[in-house]
This record gives structure tokens, sequence and C-alpha cells, in this order.
């Protein structure tokens, strides 16, 4: 290449360039990069790093003895272009750290949330364990009762068979001797020795005198007495229709006190057997109470100190968890109805307390919250009113789903507290349970998402029994699906699942654990399981309505009556 060929590619005249060439004047440091470009055109390949390099430093060396201020511009250019290198780089290692802190926060997130869940699952255990053993303790006791009972009667029988027996031989012995004596007198020396002994009515010997010291019963107290024995067969069975199920120790109580009362009646070994024969006996039941609600039975203390007409209180005080589990409402209504009538009449407090809590639950299951709220504070006051403070605590923990079903739920929120503190004062742990479960709610509909999970967390925490923590598991999950986190709605709505095949659960709950699911899968897209989820919703929804003559459906509203000891 010619000196004329390379300043036209240059694009310099000839005097610049041989000025260049004779090292009078310094180009621009831009002009080697055209030189580099000439060159590796020319001749095909590369300038090396090192030639670069070379040239740059002995350039930068003529700068600094020609033209220093030029040199010193030059190096704080490249001073400022390390930096910024440098800069960059810096850059892309912070980016590159805050990627890994995200993922090891996350993965840390994921540690706690897997901890929880263990300590979660390990509580339910040690819970579950702590059940079946009281249940094994339960049924050791029944077993040594019924072997004490079984020996007790066993001995009775043997004594009666040989009172039976000495009675048989005096009976002999006494015919022989009459026999031998009518032979031994004759007929005449008979006939007087009878009409010596006969007398004025001309009973029997020895008959009159046990006639004037025992009155014989009429046929009216016969029948008070059949019957009687009647009702306390049936309330001795249906306080011991709870003992297969896990219900709450004030329920407990209740129950076991019930069938001391009521020794006679049938005695089951499993929450099946129990809940089939009461469901055969529940119209035998209503029949005899409507019966023995008449004016005619409100005397007398045949029924263990009470008027027969006091047989649907009872009842119905023994029936309150079956009643929860069934999802009785039309006959729990009609049974109470009975009580709140015979209540009245009589001026039983008590029983029209009892009645009236009943009632007001059922309004509130079904919905109906104005006639719910006034049954249930009318029970609070009656048994208030006489002492009974867990029972008041029972009637106002139900008026926090009747408030949250008319829409006030900043009147169910403080309901709610009051509740909890009044449950707390009564030592009731598991109402406590069911009371901040429904506290956590009205806050998850009030906005107050963090104290409605820390609420319900808390009360999964605290849960012992089996509808505790279906109720709890139910409510997270609704939670977590109001919140748009629908992988830990599905979650929370399997637990629940879980929990409910502890025991036999009413259907309502279910069907809302159900919907939640349902809903929680369509948030993910998975269309065909919700609907699945949706039509067994449906179902038990229909079932429950069909039966109960009612119209309930699941809205992602309101909250729940408190069921007697969390049994269904």
């Amino acid at each position: 290449m010619t000196l004329a060929q390379l300043e036209a590619v240059l694009g310099i005249d000839d005097s610049t360039l041989s000025r260049y060439l004779n090292g009078r004047r310094l180009p621009e440091i831009e002009f080697l990069q055209r030189l580099y470009a000439v060159v590796e055109q020319h001749t095909g390949a590369p300038v090396l790093p090192e030639v670069s390099a070379s040239v740059r430093e002995l350039y930068y060396a003529a700068c600094a003895v020609h033209e220093p201020q030029r040199h010193q511009v030059y190096v704080l250019k490249d001073a400022l272009a390390h930096s910024e290198q440098r800069a960059q780089t810096a850059e892309r290692i912070v980016l590159d750290l805050r990627v890994q802190l995200k993922s090891e926060r996350e993965r840390c997130e994921r540690m706690e949330s897997s901890l929880v869940n263990l300590q979660l699952q390990n509580e339910q255990s040690a819970a579950l364990a702590a059940v079946a053993l009281r249940k094994l303790e339960e049924a050791a006791q029944e077993r040594d009762r019924l072997s004490e009972l079984v020996a007790r009667h066993t001995t009775e029988l043997e004594s009666a068979v040989t009172s039976l027996q000495g009675i048989e031989r005096t009976h002999a012995q006494t015919q022989h001797a009459l026999s031998t004596a009518e032979s031994t007198l004759g007929g005449g020396a008979r006939s007087r020795w009878w009409h010596r002994w006969r007398g004025r009515s001309g009973s029997k010997p020895g008959l009159q005198l046990d006639q004037s010291r025992r009155r014989q019963p009429t046929l009216g107290e016969q029948h008070r007495q059949h019957m009687a024995g009647l009702l306390s067969w049936y309330l001795g069975s249906l306080h011991r229709v709870n003992g297969p199920l896990p219900v709450a120790d004030n329920y407990r109580a209740r129950y076991r006190e019930g069938a001391k009362r009521f020794p006679q009646g049938r005695r089951f070994i499993s929450t099946a057997q129990a809940l089939e024969w009461a469901d055969q006996a529940m119209e035998d039941v209503l029949s005899l109470a409507a019966q023995m609600s008449a004016t005619e039975y409100d005397n007398g203390n045949e029924l263990v100190g009470g008027p027969l007409s006091c047989f649907a209180l009872e009842a119905v005080r023994a029936l309150e968890s079956y009643f929860s589990v069934r999802q009785r409402w039309r006959m729990q209504q009609q049974m109470n109805e009975i009580v709140l009538t015979v209540a009245e009449r009589r001026g039983d407090i008590f029983a029209q307390a009892v009645a009236l809590g009943q009632l007001g639950k059922v309004h509130a299951l079904r919905g109906e919250g104005e006639p719910g709220m006034a049954q249930l504070h009318r029970s609070e006051e009656l048994f208030l009113s006489l002492g009974k403070c867990a029972e008041a605590a029972v009637a106002l923990a139900n008026t926090v789903p009747c408030l949250g079903n008319t829409g006030r739920i900043s009147e169910a929120s403080e309901a709610a507290r009051r509740a909890l503190t009044q449950a707390r004062a009564a030592g009731l742990a598991d109402l406590e349970v069911t009371v901040q479960s429904n506290l956590g709610r009205c806050h998850l509909h009030l906005g107050n998402h963090n104290e409605a999970l820390a609420l319900l967390t808390d009360s999964y925490a605290k849960a012992r029994l089996p509808y505790g923590r279906v109720y709890t598991t139910c409510t997270l999950a609704e939670y977590h699906l109001a919140v748009g986190e629908y992988e830990r709605a599905i979650h929370w709505a399997d637990k629940t699942q879980e929990h409910a095949a502890e025991q036999p659960f009413d259907p309502y709950l279910i069907a809302k654990q159900r919907t939640w699911l349902a809903a929680a899968l369509r948030g993910l897209g998975r269309e065909d399981e919700a609907q699945a989820a949706q039509r067994e919703a449906k179902a038990l929804l229909q079932d429950l309505n069909s039966r109960e003559t009612s119209q309930v459906c699941v809205m992602p509203s309101f909250l729940h009556a408190q069921n007697p000891g969390g049994a269904g």
C-alpha cells in the first residue's frame, strides 16, 4: 500500500501524515484505531492485543513529553472507563447476590412453613393419641364396669334360683301338711276351722290384714309408673348415645351425670352404633315428649324426682350433641317448642333458657339471624339470672353468627370478644376455639387480615377435638381463598377433609369445605376438579335442605353456631 492510498483510507492529507511520521505532531488517539482497522483490512488478521498495548504505551509516553495536558486527559479517561467497567461488574454481582438472597429467603420461608406444618402435625398426632388413649381408658373402664355388673347379676341370679328352689320346697311341704290336716280333721271340723278364721268380709285367713297394711295402686298410678320406667329407659339410652362421641368436658360431664341418674337403657360401643339407634328412636322420643307434655303430667316425681312432663327437657339436654352431628333441625325445633310450652306453663326458668338457647341456635344454623338473636339474648339473660355462666357463654357465642348473617360484622366482632372472655372465665377451652375462629372470620370480613390469620392459626393450635380442628381448618381455607392464596386454600381444605374422617360431621360444614376447595381449584385453572368438588357440595346441601325443609346455601359470608362440645 502506498502513502497516497494510506492517506485516502485514513482521511488525512499528505502534509498531516508527513508531520505524524516525522514526529512533529501527535495524532489524536482515535487515529490509532483507524490505523489498526487499515492494517487488519490489509493483512486480513486482527492486531494483537499486546501490539496495541505496546503502541498505546509509546503514544502515552510521547504525549507525556510533547503534550502533557492531553496525556493527563487520556489517563483520566482510561481511569474513568476502568471505574465504569468495575461498577458494571459490581452491579452484576449485586444483582446476582439479590437473586441468591431472594432464593434463600424463599427457601427459608418454605422451610419455616414446613416446620410449622410438622409442628402442627405433631400436635395433631399427640391430640389424636390422647383421644385414642382416653377412649381406650374409657373402654377399659366400661369393660370393668360391665364385668362387675355381669358378676353381680350372676350372683343375684344364683341367689334368686336358690331362693326359688327353697320357696318351691316350702310350698310343697305346706301343701302336704294341709292335705294331711284336712284328712285328719274331716269335713265338719274343717268347716268349723274355716269359719273361725273368716272375717266379716269373707276373706281368706291373713288376706284382710295384708290389705290393710298395703294399698294397691290404681290403674292411673300403674300407668304413670309404667310410663316413668319407659321414659327413664329412653333417657338413659339417649345420654349414653354420646359415650362414643368426642365432646367437650362440660358436655361429657352432663351426659355422664345423666347416665347415672337414668341407669336403665342401652349402651353403645361405637359412634356408628349409637347414631344409628338414635336415628331410629327419634320419632318415638318426639311422640313420647308430645304425650307427656299434657297438663295432667305436671305433678308428681316419678321421673327421678321430677314430673313426667319434664321428659322433653331431659331429652333435649341429652340430644344436644346428636342434633349437631346429624343437623336434625326440625326435630330439635319441635322438641324444644314442647319444652318451652311446658316450661312457661310450669314457670320453669331453666327449662325456658334451655329451649330458647336451642331454638335460637337452630335459627342461626338456618341463616335466620333476627329471630335467632332475640331467642339467644333471652336465653343468655335467663341463664345469667340463675347463675349458669357456662350455659350463658354458649348462648352468647351463638349470637355471633346471627349478627354476621344480618351483616352486622362489627357487632358480631364485639359479641365474639365478650363470648371469648366468658368462655375463658368459665374454663370452656373447646368453646374458646370456636369463638376465636368466629372472631377471626369477623376480622377477615372487616379486612383485618393479619389479625384474622393470627387468631385462626392460634385456634388451630389449641383445638383438641375433631370439630374444633375441622371448623378452624375450613375457616383457614376460606381465609387463604379470600386473599388469593389458592395453593394454601387447597392445603387447608385437604386438612379439613383429613380431620373430618375422625368422626361423623354435619353435612353443611363438609359442603363448605367442598365449596372453598372448588373455588381454590378454579382459581388455579383446574376447572374439572373444581366442578367435581362443587357437585359434591351441591348434593350435600340438596339432601340437607330436602330433609329439613330449609334453603341453606354456602356463602363466603358468615359464621357458624357453636356446636355442643365440638361434637359434630
